[in-house]
């Protein structure tokens, strides 16, 4: 059993294994058209930029910026 929280409501959902649960929550956001919280928005940006491959076009720090660069490039 998962348990995704927003400041608004608590989503319960089963999910087996931690890449299920990250996609649950990234999904429970698009699906219930949610903004991800101000201070979780780098992170998830990230994890939605990452793992569904889809481009964070919120706000983004200079840090996220230089820390994505340096993901992309170890990545390669």
């Amino acid at each position: 059993m998962s348990v995704i929280a927003t400041d608004t409501c608590r989503i319960f959902c089963q999910a087996d294994t931690v890449p299920d649960a990250v996609m649950m929550l990234l999904a429970s956001y698009y699906v219930f058209d949610l903004d991800y919280l101000r201070k979780y928005t780098q992170c998830l940006g990230f994890l939605q930029q990452v793992v569904i491959g889809d481009a964070y076009t919120g706000i983004k720090s200079t840090k996220f910026k230089h820390f994505m660069k340096k993901f992309k490039s170890d990545s390669e």
